[in-house]
């Protein structure tokens, strides 16, 4: 697969940086085979899945720049970095969390045109801070306001500035399975999340309907994912990195936006998809986990 990342610029064959074979948290290379095609395996040691190989961080980086110079900003979702759901998570968060909701500060790790940022501020926050490394979106929503930064959350890519200090919550919505580095994310989350400060957690899991026949989640959200949660993989891995888990759920299904369909945001889709939804959710697990934790 080619892909290239503007007009003039020389084509990049992004498979030659699928060459990472090891957990991106335990790093142990010992694990079991539950898909082919593409091959998706789950680590035997801590249970999270990933591709089989994965790409380096290296490749993550030029994807993302490919991505960044191809996007169409005029399509992207809540451009006026407006989302009534939105609104409706940062409620949740401020009532597991309420003390950073007074001059607390809060971290949105992936936050990309800062639609969960306008949310926490609806929701009363004085102090939230987003990163996400795709230029164009932080742009759109510095222009609206927001205290938005071009960083990934690694060892020396969060700014001076918003390294300064620790935090009282930091979120990751959508974000946590393309951390290359799950060790060295967990070590940067103590430098900057003081003890007893919340961490928000949502993910895609595996056990969503949508990947019942091949776990193919990489032509979903991108081969730059590093792994993929499945099971109480995140919440066992929170435990062992001393984190209290205040609350773990799978949110239930929405049929038809579990499996991406157009018509899912229609006045019909929705009326169909909750009917189903309750139906589907006594097979099986929901769509997505949603994790509240607090260091200890």
């Amino acid at each position: 697969m080619a892909i290239r990342s503007s007009p003039g610029v020389i084509m990049v064959d992004i498979q030659k940086y699928m060459t990472l074979l090891d957990c991106p948290y335990c790093h142990n290379t010992s694990a079991a085979e539950i898909a082919q095609e593409p091959r998706v395996v789950r680590c035997n040691t801590c249970g999270l899945c990933r591709a089989s190989p994965r790409m380096s961080r290296e490749g993550q980086v030029l994807y993302l720049k490919k991505f960044n110079d191809e996007s169409n900003l005029a399509n992207w979702p809540n451009p006026l970095n407006y989302s009534p759901y939105s609104v409706h998570e940062a409620q949740g968060l401020k009532m597991n969390f309420p003390d950073a909701f007074t001059g607390g500060k809060i971290l949105d790790v992936g936050a990309a045109n800062g639609v969960f940022l306008a949310a926490l501020k609806h929701a009363g926050a004085t102090k939230a801070i987003g990163l996400d490394p795709m230029e164009k979106l932080v742009e759109s929503g510095k222009s609206k306001g927001l205290d938005i930064h071009v960083a990934r959350f690694e060892p020396d890519g969060v700014p001076a500035a918003v390294a300064d200090g620790t935090f009282d919550i930091i979120c990751f919505r959508e974000s946590i399975y393309y951390l290359p580095d799950l060790r060295e994310t967990f070590d940067l989350l103590r430098q900057l999340l003081r003890p007893g400060g919340g961490l928000y957690i949502t993910s895609h899991v595996l056990t969503s309907i949508y990947y019942w026949k091949n776990r193919d989640y990489l032509s979903r959200y991108g081969l730059n994912v590093s792994g993929m949660p499945a099971g109480k993989a995140i919440p066992n891995i929170l435990i062992k990195e001393g984190y209290e888990i205040q609350k773990a759920d799978y949110p239930p299904f929405n049929v038809l936006h579990t499996l991406g369909l157009p018509f899912a945001q229609s006045f019909w889709g929705r009326i169909i998809g909750g009917s189903l939804s309750p139906i589907v959710c006594g097979v099986g697990k929901g769509d997505r986990l949603y994790v509240f934790a607090r260091r200890l």
